[in-house]
């Protein structure tokens, strides 16, 4: 789909949320 929902871009930013505090506690470990 072409077309963004509600949903697909809370799901985005959950993913980039997510990502980055894998990333974040990978660089402190």
């Amino acid at each position: 789909c072409s077309t963004l929902t509600v949903g697909n871009v809370r799901d985005t930013v959950l993913d980039q949320f997510v990502i980055g505090i894998l990333q974040h506690k990978n660089i402190q470990t």
